[in-house]
C-alpha cells in the first residue's frame, strides 16, 4: 500500500516539475519573442532615421565650394540641375569650345607642353552606341553606314589589335578574302573621314603598315 502511494506521489511530483518546465520553456520563448521584436522594431527606427536624413544630408552637398569662382554641384533625384545653370565657353584656334573658367589653366599646360616639344590638343570625343548602332562627334551624331560601323565597332572592340585587311574583310562581308584591298582600304578611307579632325593625321583608326589597322587604344570610344 505504501509502494502505491510512493509511486502515485512520484507521479504527482513529475507532474509538477513537467508543468514547470513547460511554463519555464514558454516563459522563454515568450520573452525571447519579445526581445526579437524590440530589436527589429529598434533596427526598423534606425533604417527609417538613416533614410530620413540621406536626402537631406545630400542636399547639404547640393553646392560645394572648391574656390571662389569654382563649384562642384550634386545631381541626382534629389538636386536638379538649376534652369539659370550657364556655361560660358571660349573657343580655341581649331574650332573645339572649353569651359572658359579652365581656360587660362589649360593655355598654361600648353604652353609648358610646347617648350618641352608636345604639342597636344583639345578635340571632340568620340561614342560609340552598339546597342543602336549610333556614332556621335561631341553631341552630333555620325552619319555611317551599315558597313562602316561593322568595321569600326570591330577595330573599337579590340583596341591596340591589329586587323589584317583579310580579317577585317573575312569577319565584316562574313566571306573568304579574294584580296581585293581597295574595298577595305576605301571603306577605312571614308569612315577616318567621318571621325577624325584630320583624316590625314587619323587618332583613331591607325595604319600599322604593312599589317593593317587598329584603333587607338589610348582613345575610349565608350564601348
Amino acid at each position: 500500500m505504501y509502494a502505491i502511494r510512493y509511486k502515485e506521489l512520484v507521479k504527482k511530483d513529475e507532474g509538477i516539475n513537467n508543468n514547470m518546465a513547460k511554463k519555464r520553456d514558454k516563459k522563454n520563448k515568450l520573452r525571447g519573442k519579445w526581445l526579437r521584436g524590440i530589436i527589429i522594431v529598434y533596427l526598423f527606427l534606425i533604417l527609417c532615421n538613416l533614410f530620413h536624413e540621406f536626402p537631406s544630408r545630400l542636399g547639404n552637398l547640393h553646392s560645394i565650394t572648391v574656390s571662389e569662382e569654382w563649384y562642384l554641384i550634386v545631381v541626382n533625384r534629389w538636386n536638379e540641375i538649376p534652369e539659370d545653370y550657364r556655361v560660358e565657353l571660349t573657343e580655341l584656334s581649331n574650332g573645339q569650345k572649353v569651359d572658359s573658367r579652365i581656360y587660362p589653366y589649360l593655355q598654361e599646360m600648353f604652353d609648358a607642353a610646347r617648350k618641352d616639344g608636345i604639342y597636344p590638343v583639345v578635340r571632340e570625343g568620340m561614342e560609340i552606341d552598339a546597342s543602336k548602332r549610333l556614332v556621335y562627334r561631341g553631341e552630333k551624331e555620325v552619319n555611317i553606314t551599315f558597313t562602316e560601323f561593322e568595321i569600326l565597332y570591330l577595330l573599337a572592340s579590340s583596341p591596340g589589335r591589329v586587323f589584317s585587311k583579310e580579317q577585317i574583310y573575312e569577319l565584316v562581308w562574313e566571306e573568304p578574302y579574294f584580296g581585293d584591298y581597295n574595298i577595305v582600304m576605301s571603306h577605312i578611307r571614308n569612315i577616318r573621314e567621318k571621325i577624325e579632325d584630320n583624316p590625314s593625321k587619323p587618332i583613331y583608326i591607325q595604319t600599322v603598315w604593312g599589317v593593317g589597322y587598329r584603333f587607338n587604344k589610348n582613345i575610349s570610344s565608350g564601348l
